[in-house]
């Protein structure tokens, strides 16, 4: 190999330890959250909490179903936007 190729393979082979090491990550590491965006006790609400065992069963992983008012489910997308602005700023990430 010459002297030109060591830094390409060193970052290939630095490349495929990491992606080894994040596949080994379980995925998603929490319970998965199932916005139900209507009042608790309704039926959405209800269909929401009579399905998620099932879920959890063939998904393998824990559901939350959360309900919302229409209002604290505006406030709350809005705070995910807040939020995930702040991360799209501080990554520096610029729309094409």
């Amino acid at each position: 190999m010459g002297l030109r190729t060591w830094p390409r393979a060193l970052g290939g082979a630095l490349c495929l330890a990491l992606s080894a090491a994040a596949a080994a990550q379980p995925y998603p590491a929490r319970p998965i959250r199932m916005i139900v965006p209507f009042a608790a006790g309704g039926p959405g609400d209800f269909l929401a909490r009579t399905v998620s065992p099932k879920l959890t069963e063939s998904l393998g992983q824990g559901m939350d179903p959360s309900s919302f008012t229409a209002q604290a489910f505006s406030a709350y997308i809005a705070s995910e936007i807040t939020k995930w602005s702040r991360v799209i700023k501080a990554a520096r990430v610029t729309p094409e």
